[in-house]
């Protein structure tokens, strides 16, 4: 007796462990709702490896989204804690996200350093002079972080005064770019309607009411740059309908049902005049290309509407009605859910309006985001056109000289597009030739296609081993644009 119940055991032990395996998804690369990703495939003959196969594993056993989801509910409920590290439990039921430095944006540590951000400013301002030149209207918005709205809500520390990546890239960018500062509108709601919560305590992500004030802040820019000409169109009014909403928080704990639904209220449109449309090739071009979160396009029955537009953008701009509000002013709206600004696909949309949206806990990425597209249509050039360099220096003596820069191509050079004037050492002199000399154009510097600008250094000391240096105008962390001027040393 004793033995058939060791024997009943040990298959019981062993069905346990074999058949969650032997259920599994054998493709693997489903997506997965509660964790907003695609999940690990079954990995080729060629991409075989330990770890390969594990990550398939792990991914795709069966039964494991159960167990995950009794862990998490037993964690929060029982013991009174976060199932996961990526959600940290603030004041009076807020909840945050915590990947991606999102808090640190509250604390003014966000890692977004002086070269990303001069990168980022260059590829906006290319963007937007790349799409003028093809008559279309850029427009850039990046959206706030819940925590730089309600950090009175989290119990780390914040700075006493925080100036998040929003405020940064609205300073960098004045009159520059087409920037919607949707911060600005948020904190004003937030003050005058104290009683209507903007973001989900239990989500990153805005309510519908939130998305509305996002929405009107972006049509009033819409309007100011003369989007639709001389007219300026009124907003959507909508109907608030109370509703409830299980935040994503939930899932990142492991399942819907751990988290209670929080009270909210949904915008219903009033006098809505968009319906779905099919998607254009270029929008299923890219999703071949890229396979994107999600795409969607809507057209406009209402005649008077005769403008294009193309969104680029994640979560924030991707739900919450605020593509069926914008929508509402276009004869044709057209959405990627995806942070790839692909030149191709841009320049195919016949959009007259592009608008780029970047999450704030993103936005250190912005120029990469852009460079695609960027390193596809801009080909800068540049002339040494004068300068009363010396022809010899000494080394140790201090001069003082002019050099003027003509623009030779078909786009601005400048400051905001990291043009710098640059010195190069023979090889006598170092290791490495090219030791770093730069002088940056000065500030607000814009040198456009033809014209000229004199640039002159003073207090320069050479003190070099090798035989001779040459000055240049290049593209900062790029290439060098420009003929040389070779000066002998002694």
């Amino acid at each position: 007796m004793y033995k058939r119940i060791k024997q009943a055991f040990i298959v019981i032990f062993f069905a346990l462990i074999f058949i969650p395996v032997l259920l599994s998804d054998k493709t693997g690369g489903a997506k997965s709702e509660t964790e907003n990703r695609y999940l690990a495939k079954m990995p080729s003959i060629k991409e075989l490896s330990i770890g390969s196969f594990n990550n398939w594993l792990n991914d795709n056993i069966a039964f494991r989204q159960d167990i995950i989801g009794i862990k998490g509910y037993i964690e929060y409920h029982f013991l009174h804690k976060s199932p996961t590290d990526k959600v940290i439990f603030g004041k009076d039921g807020f909840m945050f996200y915590t990947w991606d430095d999102n808090i640190a944006i509250a604390q003014n540590k966000y890692p977004l350093s002086e070269i990303e951000l001069r990168k980022s400013i260059k590829n906006l301002r290319l963007a937007n002079d790349i799409l003028a030149k093809h008559h279309k209207t850029f427009v850039f918005s990046i959206a706030p972080s819940k925590v730089g709205i309600y950090p009175e809500y989290l119990y780390v520390k914040t700075a006493d005064e925080i100036k998040t990546p929003i405020d940064i890239f609205d300073e960098a960018l004045k009159d520059k770019v087409n920037f919607v500062n949707l911060k600005q509108a948020l904190y004003k709601e937030k003050e005058k309607n104290k009683d209507m919560l903007l973001y989900y305590k239990t989500d990153t992500h805005w309510r519908q009411y939130g998305a509305y004030i996002g929405y009107k802040q972006i049509l009033d820019e819409f309007n100011s740059i003369g989007v639709f000409g001389n007219k300026k169109e009124p907003y959507m009014e909508v109907e608030l309908v109370k509703a409830l909403w299980t935040g994503e928080f939930a899932n990142m704990m492991g399942a819907s049902y751990i988290l209670k639904p929080e009270e909210t209220f949904n915008t219903v449109i009033v006098n809505s005049k968009i319906m779905p449309d099919d998607l254009p090739e270029f929008i299923n071009n890219y999703q071949q290309k890229y396979n994107p979160f999600r795409v969607f396009a809507f057209k406009n029955y209402n005649q008077d509407k005769n403008r294009k537009i193309l969104v680029i953008g994640d979560s924030m701009f991707g739900g919450w009605n605020l593509p069926q509000l914008i929508a509402n002013h276009f004869k044709n709206y057209y959405h990627i859910w995806q942070q790839k600004f692909d030149n191709q696909t841009v320049m195919n949309s016949g959009a007259d309006v592009i608008l780029f949206e970047i999450g704030e806990r993103y936005s250190r990425l912005v120029g990469y985001v852009l460079n695609d597209f960027v390193q596809k249509n801009y080909r800068p050039k540049a002339v040494i056109s004068s300068d009363d360099i010396p022809e010899v220096m000494e080394n140790g003596k201090t001069y003082s000289f002019n050099i003027t820069i003509e623009n030779k191509g078909e786009y601005n050079l400048g400051y905001d597009y990291m043009t710098i004037i640059g010195v190069s050492l023979d090889s006598n002199s170092y290791d490495n030739i090219d030791q770093k000399i730069r002088f940056q154009l000065p500030k607000d510097t814009v040198i456009r296609p033809g014209e000229k600008f004199t640039y002159k250094i003073t207090n320069f000391t050479p003190d070099y081993k090798g035989k001779f240096i040459t000055f240049k105008c290049g593209e900062e962390t790029v290439d060098w644009i420009s003929n040389s001027i070779k000066v002998n040393l002694k």
